[in-house]
């Protein structure tokens, strides 16, 4: 009965539809596990520690911020790139020595609604992001020791950062 809806015709052509590989990928990832709507599910996702590629050796220190990058700076820019992390939302600095002072390759920090998180690059076979919270005064302490080639971390009150 339904035999004839299932004959090609010689005058049909064949529809097909390309698809972008980059999304269709993305697509799957998206919807490969099932949409549940429960809080405990999605702290059940594991997290793992994720090693980045060493950075380049350089000849000088680099500060960097989301409008800027100054490699010949004073204390008084690494002063003024915090004040605007402490003042601005989604504001972050980045100082990063020519090469790893007692295994820290560099020093990155943010602020969200009054939190300011301190982030640091350990060199070991790659580069480990560690993290802690810390008040202003700590911030601009592990900043300026770090530059100063003074900053020896208490690696126990800092946790490795988890995608």
């Amino acid at each position: 009965m339904f035999k004839k809806f299932f004959i090609k015709d010689e005058e049909d052509e064949e529809m097909f539809e390309t698809v972008d590989p980059v999304l269709e990928q993305r697509r799957k990832e998206k919807f490969s596990a099932p949409l549940i709507y429960n809080d405990d599910v999605e702290e059940e996702k594991k997290k793992e520690e994720v090693v980045f590629k060493k950075v380049e050796r350089q000849q000088t220190f680099t500060l960097r911020q989301q409008e800027r990058e100054l490699t010949d700076f004073e204390d008084t820019d690494i002063a003024d790139f915090l004040d605007d992390m402490l003042t601005g939302p989604d504001e972050f600095i980045v100082l990063t020595a020519p090469r790893a002072q007692n295994g820290v390759r560099y020093v990155q920090a943010c602020a969200n609604d009054g939190i300011i998180e301190v982030e640091l690059g350990i060199e070991t076979d790659g580069t480990r992001l560690y993290a802690k919270t810390c008040d202003e005064e700590e911030c601009r302490r592990i900043f300026f020791d770090f530059y100063e080639n003074r900053f020896r971390p208490d690696m126990s009150e800092y946790k490795p950062v988890e995608f």
